[in-house]
């Protein structure tokens, strides 16, 4: 989603931060100096002789000094309301500028002197006595704080509100600035401005100095200005400390979105930096001198320690070896990720990836190394399957092709067995013609379904069988060709019913493929032993005959396409039987295992019972 954070509203939004921080700022100064003087708790009254009492004590104080320094008291307020009286510890008077007029407010008390000279003397006490007179013919000189007063009670509770909303709309303001950091007009992704190239440590350190710097400048300040220049200055600063802590937190939050908080520091670039240069000298070492250089630098370090601490080395040593402890570790752990990723290699999980992103120099290498070749594997296999499905393919093509012509010539030949022929000669010739397409076209049959059955291009209905009824029904199908073979079937059934899930069509191809061959190529005279039976949760079926040749093909090879155990290849047959019935034995959720333990020839089919 692109952003419409545009420079305009950023600006704004900086203004009405600085804005509500003042406003919050000054509210808060005048709760805390409400609170300070009990306007919360005080009337109107009480608040107004507090303060007129303080305001009196401290003038009488100022007219006290004037007195002990020898200036004229009298003249400084001539024409105020503000009178007083100086009387020493005998109740004379000393000094007055006060003529019996009406007075509003009152105070006395003692003090003592803060200077000596003659005729004062540390022992010496005076009585002073401040008054505040009717300000008819007079300037006032507590106006302008009580009207501070009276505004200030005022608004006690109205502070409190502007306070509240101020904060949350400061608040609101830095949650959008926030947000908003790194955000361009149009565009998704947040960037990075020019400061955000500056190291953060360096950023951080620089932020640190100005801070101490507006500290210290406002120490020097406090006393070579005027009071009211001061705290405008120091309310100065403090506004551009505000907004400079705005801006860092707007970088953070730009380098926290960028990802680059820690990267961009100048820490992490030097120790990068000799990382890479680290690496780059241990990627040329060998193996073998990398790990006698590690050795060899620890057994300094070990040296070093005992020379260095004497009796506390072994502490130290202690302490060091439990620092290679996670070293250690983290060897361990990337040896175990290795073997783990060779291990689902080697089970055939070719395009199992090795995560080597925390990996470290050899252990990365060989770790890609390992990937490369899961990868080479992959893109081998890949084009061997693409090999396969061509052959298919091609197949598939060439026997549909074949089938037209070869229906042709079938036909033709049966209407030819129909006529009158005398020539026997040629009578002969046809019948070789009839028996040859009619082998050419179970061929062609039988390539067609073991291109469907490699390629899982066959519809399969899985259904419950009784296994136990099937393979009768297939040894009562053959009971005709057994003895036209001069075989001796042997059925061996349970007494109970065997249960599993297949197609009972495709199953019955199975069994049509297996005994097909074994009346093809078992030695006359011999039995044949058809069995059946539960081993655990597993049913186990089972042919076995005596072939009639010597096997001098492995049972793995039988299973390939135009592989005959006759390699004379004397018998009918194409050798595409077993690798038939394999496939469809596998797309039935089977398995189908092939022994030959020398003349003697054995197949077994496993399938999953049903409960």
């Amino acid at each position: 989603m692109k952003s419409h954070y545009t420079f305009f509203k950023k600006f704004l939004a900086v203004f009405l931060a600085a804005l509500f921080f003042c406003l919050a700022g000054i509210s808060f100064l005048g709760i805390f100096f409400a609170a300070e003087y009990d306007f919360y708790t005080s009337t109107r009254g009480q608040l107004r002789h507090e303060f007129i009492t303080q305001l009196l004590q401290k003038e009488m104080y100022l007219a006290f000094d004037k007195y002990q320094y020898g200036s004229d008291p009298i003249g400084y307020y001539e024409d105020t309301n503000f009178c007083f009286e100086i009387k020493d510890k005998d109740g004379n008077l000393l000094l007055t500028n006060y003529h019996g007029e009406e007075v509003l407010e009152t105070i006395s008390f003692e003090v003592s002197p803060t200077i000596v000279y003659e005729p004062i003397d540390w022992n010496d006490r005076f009585l002073l006595t401040g008054y505040v007179i009717s300000t008819e013919h007079y300037t006032d000189l507590f106006h302008t704080e009580l009207g501070f007063v009276n505004f200030l009670f005022a608004m006690r509770f109205i502070l409190i509100t502007i306070f509240a909303v101020a904060f949350i709309c400061a608040v609101c303001c830095w949650v959008y600035l926030l947000y908003a950091a790194g955000k361009r007009p149009n565009e998704e992704t947040p960037r990075c401005s020019i400061i955000e190239k500056i190291p953060f440590d360096i950023y951080c350190l620089a932020y640190v100095l100005l801070v101490c710097l507006a500290i210290l400048l406002c120490d020097f300040i406090q006393y070579s200005i005027p009071e009211v220049m001061f705290l405008m200055g120091v309310a100065l600063i403090v506004l551009v400390a505000y907004l400079l802590m705005l801006a860092f937190c707007v970088s953070l939050a730009i380098r926290i979105k960028t990802k680059t908080l820690f990267k961009n520091t100048a820490v992490y670039i030097v120790c990068a930096f000799l990382v890479r240069k680290i690496k780059a000298l241990f990627r040329i070492v060998p193996l073998v001198w990398k790990t006698v250089i590690v050795f060899t630098l620890n057994f300094l370090l070990d040296i070093f320690l005992i020379l260095l601490f004497r009796d506390a080395a072994c502490f130290f040593i202690l302490f060091k070896s439990l620092f290679f402890l996670p070293v250690l570790a983290y060897i361990a752990y990337s040896f175990r990720k290795l073997r783990k990723g060779a291990e689902e290699i080697e089970k055939g999980g070719l395009d199992h990836h090795i995560d080597t992103t925390n990996m470290l120099m050899e252990f990365k290498s060989f770790g890609e190394t390992l990937n490369n070749i899961g990868g080479g594997l992959t893109k081998a296999v890949d084009e061997r399957m693409k090999s396969e499905r061509m052959k298919t393919e091609l197949i598939t093509n060439v026997s549909h092709d074949i089938k037209t012509p070869l229906t042709s010539i079938i036909n033709y030949a049966d209407l030819l067995k129909k006529e009158d022929i005398q020539n026997e000669t040629a009578v002969g010739y046809i019948e070789v013609i009839d028996r040859q397409a009619s082998r050419l076209k179970k061929l062609i049959t039988d390539l067609v379904e073991a291109s469907k059955a490699s390629t899982g291009n066959i519809q399969v209905n899985l259904e419950k069988l009784d296994i136990c009824v099937l393979l009768q029904q297939a040894a009562g199908e053959y009971d005709e060709k057994f003895r036209s073979a001069e075989l001796i079937p042997v059925l061996r059934l349970p007494k109970n019913p065997i249960a599993i899930s297949a197609d009972g069509r495709l199953l019955w191809r199975v069994f049509d493929n297996l005994l097909g061959n074994i009346c093809k190529y078992s030695l006359p005279g011999t039995r044949v032993y058809l069995n059946a039976a539960a081993y655990g949760n597993m049913c186990i079926i089972s042919f076995k005959n005596i072939s009639r040749t010597e096997l001098n093909v492995s049972p793995d090879e039988l299973v390939e396409r135009f592989v005959r155990a006759d390699s004379s290849r004397s018998t009918e047959g194409n050798g595409l039987g077993l690798s038939i019935a394999q496939s469809l034995v596998d797309l039935q959720g089977g398995k189908l295992e092939i022994t030959a333990d020398g003349d003697l020839f054995k197949v077994n089919l496993q399938f999953p019972m049903l409960t």
